[in-house]
C-alpha cells in the first residue's frame, strides 16, 4: 500500500463515488468475504487432522458463518461509508478502525443482551476478539472493493 493515505483524501477525491460504489463493495465484503472464507475452510479441514493447515479450516469457516450474523450491520456500514466518504475519511486504517469498532460493539450487543452472557466475561471477551477481527477483515474486504471500483478516487491522477 506504498503511497496510500492512511485516513484521509482529499474530500474532492472523495466525490467522485456514488452511492452504487460504496454498496457494491459492502456487496462484495458481506457476501465474497464469507464465501471465501467458508470455501477455504472446508476445503483446509478436509485435507485431514494431520495437515499442517488443518488447524487454519475452523477459523476460515467461521468467517464464513459470520456472515449469516453480519447482515444487521450492512445498513449501518453503508450509512457510515457514506458520511465518510463525504468528509474524506475512506483510508485503509480508518476503514479497518471502523471495522473492529462496530465488532466490538455488536458482539457486545449480542453476548449482553441477545444471549444474556452478561456473567461470563471471558466468552464476551473471546467474542468481542473474535467480532473484532471479522469486522476488520470486512472492513479491508470492502475499502479494497471500493479502491478497485474507483481507482480514481484515491489518487491525484
Amino acid at each position: 500500500m506504498r503511497g496510500e493515505r492512511a485516513f484521509r483524501i482529499p474530500p474532492e477525491w472523495a466525490q467522485q463515488l456514488q452511492i452504487g460504489d460504496v454498496l457494491l463493495s459492502a456487496a462484495v465484503a458481506f457476501c465474497v468475504l464469507p464465501a471465501i472464507g467458508a470455501a477455504f475452510g472446508i476445503a483446509l479441514q478436509s485435507l485431514g487432522p494431520n495437515s499442517p493447515f488443518a488447524e487454519l479450516g475452523g477459523p476460515l469457516f467461521l468467517l464464513g458463518l459470520s456472515g449469516l450474523f453480519a447482515w444487521p450491520l450492512a445498513p449501518m456500514v453503508i450509512g457510515i461509508g457514506w458520511w465518510a466518504r463525504r468528509r474524506g475519511w475512506i483510508g485503509w486504517a480508518s476503514a479497518t478502525g471502523t471495522g473492529i469498532l462496530l465488532g466490538y460493539v455488536y458482539s457486545v450487543a449480542i453476548s449482553y443482551f441477545w444471549l444474556f452472557a452478561n456473567d461470563h466475561l471471558a466468552t464476551i471477551l473471546l467474542g468481542c476478539t473474535l467480532f473484532a477481527t471479522f469486522g476488520a477483515l470486512y472492513a479491508i474486504a470492502g475499502w479494497l472493493a471500493l479502491r478497485w471500483l474507483c481507482p480514481e478516487a484515491f489518487s491525484s491522477n
